[in-house]
């Protein structure tokens, strides 16, 4: 009776893993299409012109920086955390690089427009920033 009951509790462990296999890859999926739709939606916005951080990004040396307030940078946060990438791999594949923790190439070079997370180094603690890339100065 022992021997019966652990066959079939073998057998609705191997069809539960069997379908959540199934319910992975649908939402791997769905995932792919969602970031393709933001990714289209994103450009877009910026090929518009009528995406926030374009208008922010405008400031020049003989304009005067408007004050902006603390809401509005906010809402640009939001706004690319929306947009960022995610990696939704199977557990055998490696991660590309600069998803997560996986550093660049020695050779990487950062192009204006690309999000990055930068330590700022002018304060005692560390402090880190999200940010967009404006200016790379080798």
């Amino acid at each position: 009776s022992s021997g019966i009951n652990a066959e079939y509790g073998k057998s609705l462990i191997s069809n539960s893993m069997c379908e959540t296999q199934q319910e992975v890859e649908i939402i791997q999926k769905a995932l792919n299409k969602i970031s393709k739709m933001e990714n289209k939606t994103a450009g877009q916005a910026s090929s518009s012109g009528s995406a926030p951080a374009a208008s922010a990004r405008q400031t020049s040396s003989q304009q005067p920086r408007k004050a902006m307030r603390r809401g509005f940078f906010m809402t640009l946060l939001q706004q690319k955390a929306n947009q960022l990438p995610t990696w939704n791999g199977p557990k055998s594949e490696t991660p590309a690089a600069l998803t997560g923790t996986v550093p660049a190439d020695s050779s990487y070079i950062c192009t204006p427009g690309d999000d990055v997370a930068a330590l700022c180094d002018d304060v005692a603690d560390d402090n880190w920033i999200l940010a967009e890339v404006y200016l790379y100065n080798s």
